[in-house]
C-alpha cells in the first residue's frame, strides 16, 4: 500500500476515530451505511410493488382497498427514502450530527400525516361494508406502526436528534410495507 496505513484489530492498540467510545460506554458506528441500506429497502420495497401491481396476478382493476395499500406502501417508502437521503446529504456535507438527523426526522415526518389522514374515512367505511372487512388486529397493527413512528421522528425533532429513533421508525416503516404487500398478494378483500 502507498503509505496508508489500514486498520488491524488484533495487532493495533490504536482504534479508528469511529470506534471512539460513545456516551454510554458503547462503541459510536458510522451510520450512513445503515441509512444507505434502509434507503436501498425502501426503493426495492417499492420497486416490487411496482412490479406486481403492473404484472400481478389480479385483474388490473383495484379495489379502494388495493389502492390505499398502495399508497401505504408507497408512503411508507418515500418517508423512509426522503429521510435516508437526507441524513446521507446532510453527512457528505458535513454537518453536525444533531443538525442531519434533525432535518431527516423533519423530512420524514412531514411526508406521513398528509398521506396518511385522508385514509381514516375509509379504513372506518371498510369495516362496516362486509365485502372490505379485516380483522380488528389489521386496524391494529396499522394504527399502531403509524402511532410510533410518528412519536419517534417527533421525539427526534424535539428530543433527542439522535440516529437511533430514525432507524427504528424507517425499521418499522418498511416491516409495515412488508406487511402491507404481503396482503396485496394474498389477500383479496
Amino acid at each position: 500500500m502507498s503509505g496508508v496505513e489500514r486498520y488491524n484489530p488484533i495487532n493495533s492498540t490504536k482504534r479508528p476515530r469511529s470506534w471512539a467510545p460513545g456516551p454510554l460506554g458503547g462503541h459510536k458506528v458510522d451510520f450512513s451505511e445503515t441509512f444507505s441500506i434502509l434507503a436501498e429497502l425502501a426503493l426495492g420495497l417499492a420497486g416490487f410493488t411496482g412490479v406486481a401491481a403492473a404484472f400481478g396476478g389480479h385483474d388490473r382493476v383495484f379495489s379502494q382497498v388495493d389502492r390505499n395499500r398502495l399508497l401505504g406502501i408507497f408512503v411508507a417508502a418515500g418517508s423512509v427514502l426522503v429521510g435516508c437521503m437526507t441524513v446521507l446529504t446532510l453527512s457528505s456535507a458535513q454537518a453536525p450530527s444533531s443538525t442531519t438527523y434533525f432535518w431527516a426526522s423533519l423530512a420524514a415526518v412531514s411526508i406521513l400525516p398528509p398521506n396518511v389522514y385522508p385514509l381514516i374515512p375509509h379504513t372506518y367505511g371498510y369495516w362496516r361494508d362486509p365485502e372490505t372487512r379485516t380483522n380488528g388486529w389489521v386496524f391494529a397493527i396499522v394504527s399502531i406502526q403509524f402511532g410510533v413512528c410518528i412519536i419517534l421522528l417527533a421525539g427526534n425533532i424535539v428530543v433527542w436528534e439522535a440516529p437511533w429513533p430514525l432507524t427504528a421508525a424507517f425499521s418499522i416503516q418498511i416491516a409495515y410495507g412488508l406487511f402491507l404487500f404481503a396482503r396485496i398478494l394474498f389477500v383479496r378483500k
